[in-house]
């Protein structure tokens, strides 16, 4: 198995209040920790499969927690997480400029509406996380095949 280095480049309005970002494949947690500067680089590794395996299907998990009202305040900030770019290996998967959609059609982003909602909230996928609550991507093991699956797909 190959170990391919993921980047992410994160955002916040809340930096001397820091939010938790985790990021899990499945149950397994790759990153966890508060989010403590305006921009912010992390690194996770992925295990990928050979090209040759059986596909596998799985979900990359991005997590924003411990928001609460003392994130909030209408003149100064409102306590959010973006993900302004994404990478997997070499492939952007997206930033400001690009976007792989046929990923991101898939994705969902789940959450309560920080306690203001008591049934689930299922939104499109989206780089900007304002409520507790997961942003979830399926993507397919060996991942080169995947990314080149969606890269191909983007030209017709």
């Amino acid at each position: 198995m190959k170990s391919l280095v993921c980047e992410l480049t994160l955002e916040t309005d809340t930096p001397s209040n820091p939010l938790l970002f985790t990021v899990a494949l499945n149950e397994e947690i790759l990153f966890e920790n508060k989010i403590d500067q305006p921009s912010m680089n992390i690194e996770f590794l992925l295990e990928d499969l050979p090209v040759s395996a059986e596909p596998v299907q799985k979900e990359l998990i991005f997590t924003l927690s411990g928001k609460n009202n003392s994130h909030w305040d209408i003149d100064k900030h409102s306590g959010y997480i973006k993900i302004n770019s994404f990478s997997i290996g070499d492939i952007k998967i997206f930033d400001n400029l690009t976007i792989l959609d046929e990923i991101f059609d898939q994705g969902k982003y789940i959450h309560y509406g920080n306690g203001f909602s008591d049934t689930e909230i299922n939104e499109p996928f989206t780089e900007f996380l304002g409520c507790n609550g997961n942003l979830i991507l399926p993507i397919k093991f060996p991942i080169y095949m995947w990314l080149l699956s969606a890269r191909t797909s983007r030209k017709h």
